[in-house]
């Protein structure tokens, strides 16, 4: 915040060489390296990191998240694959993987990963929202809105559920009262 971007720099180096899995002072230090057009250093930090915890998922992440940003799919794929395959309950991991998968045209893969964790985590609704947004990027419309409608049943007030039913039902001449009802929640959401 000071404009003191050298000092910075050197400060979440020094947090880094103390702690390799400090991840707020990664997180900075590629994001630093993004903003400043230097890929390179991003992804140079993270592979730093990896070789001194090279079992950390959410180095993979980060690691997936440079890749992605530098157009590099493949890279992106295996890095979150390996996030996934260390911690298969991260959905930060998960996410990371679906990024990967969705540009690469693999969606009925990503959807199939979101499915078994949705079974494993079968309280949590961003399972099924998954599952809907992606099965809608399909235009499979029918299996979107049975998702969006599963993770109300979990959540009752999620807006994003909420909004994107409420549209989709719209869009295929269901019940408008209804879809005026998620829209209305959504947005005090």
């Amino acid at each position: 915040q000071q404009k003191n971007n050298a000092e910075g720099e050197q400060l979440m180096k020094q947090a880094l060489d103390a702690n390799p899995e400090q991840l707020a002072a990664l997180q900075q230090l590629v994001n630093y390296y993004m903003f400043q057009k230097q890929p390179e250093k991003a992804l140079a930090i993270v592979q730093q990191q990896i070789a001194k915890a090279p079992n950390n998922p959410t180095l993979y992440v980060a690691l997936s998240t440079v890749q992605f940003a530098q157009k590099d799919v493949s890279g992106a794929m295996t890095s979150a694959e390996k996030a996934v395959q260390l911690n298969p309950s991260d959905p930060a991991a998960l996410m990371a993987y679906t990024r990967a998968a969705t540009l690469s045209g693999n969606v009925p893969t990503a959807i199939s990963k979101w499915q078994a964790w949705s079974s494993a985590h079968p309280n949590n609704p961003q399972g099924p929202t998954m599952i809907a947004t992606l099965e809608e990027s399909r235009g499979n419309v029918n299996a979107a809105i049975d998702n969006y409608k599963k993770a109300l049943a979990i959540q009752p007030d999620n807006p994003v559920a909420e909004n994107n039913l409420a549209f989709l039902m719209l869009q295929n001449g269901q019940d408008v009262d209804m879809a005026l009802s998620l829209a209305e929640s959504a947005r005090r959401s």
